[in-house]
């Protein structure tokens, strides 16, 4: 089975109020259960996350993603070999590396690119895992 990798921070989870990597305060991203359940009919669903860097900030994310019904096949720090990457900090490398060296120079992740007249992320809702954890 073909593997999607995605980000947890930003593209599954909203990210909004980093406390550590054990603690995970903030709702998921809208749309995120229903797009991971749908891919989960065709591909092999990987979290990776460079927050997983301990066995606790893994089980935190595992927790996390169990607490908001979110299923997934794995989660890593690891960038698991995959069909594709989905990651709210990246830059799709199209061979130009001219082209690349001026994306960077202007690069925001979507958090910090809203629409005018949508919801602030940091006035969106928390997840109903924060109320597992005392901030």
């Amino acid at each position: 089975m073909k593997t999607v990798a995605i980000d947890f921070d930003g593209v599954v989870h909203l990210n909004h109020n980093f406390v550590n990597s054990s603690i995970i305060p903030d709702a998921p991203v809208p749309g995120a259960f229903n797009a991971i359940e749908q891919l989960r009919r065709q591909y092999r669903v990987v979290i990776f996350s460079c927050r997983a860097d301990s066995p606790a900030a893994i089980d935190a994310i595992s927790d996390w993603l169990e607490v908001n019904g979110i299923e997934v096949d794995e989660v890593t720090n690891v960038k698991p070999h995959a069909t594709v990457y989905i990651d709210d900090r990246a830059i799709n490398f199209a061979g130009d590396w001219q082209d690349t060296l001026e994306q960077i120079e202007g690069f925001k992740p979507w958090q910090y690119n809203q629409a005018p007249g949508k919801t602030p992320i940091r006035n969106r809702k928390r997840s109903r895992y924060s109320r597992l954890i005392k901030l």
